[in-house]
């Protein structure tokens, strides 16, 4: 008997790691646990709670676009491709730990991540010594 309470409990525990608690109790009882996995995800009852069934595959006309995306195309909120690219991607970049500011920016890496270097550094103006006039005649 503790067994099977135990294996219930490991069970309990993968369906609300893979998101298969669901809310499709009548009303003022507890959400029930659907131990189905659904790929695209469960259908939504009247109340908008997800019911113990799975939403079937959108169907999706093929994308007749004339561009060329990097990165793919955008999927419109039934998951179907639509005539726009997806944006880049942003990097996953450490934290730059550095120690003074540039008033121009940081140079960013290859990456887009930003680096411990200045964009720009004005040159330091130094006052530059200039010798005093000697005169010729006094050099005798």
């Amino acid at each position: 008997m503790q067994s099977i309470a135990i294996i219930s409990a490991i069970l309990a525990l993968a369906a609300v790691a893979s998101g298969s608690v669901i809310a499709d109790a009548v009303a003022g009882q507890q959400p029930r646990m659907c131990m189905i996995y659904c790929e695209h995800g469960f259908e939504l009852n009247e109340n908008g709670q997800q019911i113990c069934k799975c939403r079937t595959a959108p169907t999706c006309a093929p994308v007749m676009c004339m561009i060329f995306c990097e990165h793919g195309f955008d999927t419109a909120e039934n998951g179907c491709e639509v005539c726009r690219c997806k944006p880049q991607p942003q990097p996953t970049c450490p934290p730059a730990m550095c120690h003074f500011q540039c008033p121009h920016g940081f140079v960013h890496d290859a990456n887009g991540c930003r680096t411990c270097r200045c964009q720009y550094m004005p040159p330091i103006h130094r006052p530059t010594l200039i010798p005093p006039f000697i005169d010729p005649e006094h050099l005798g």
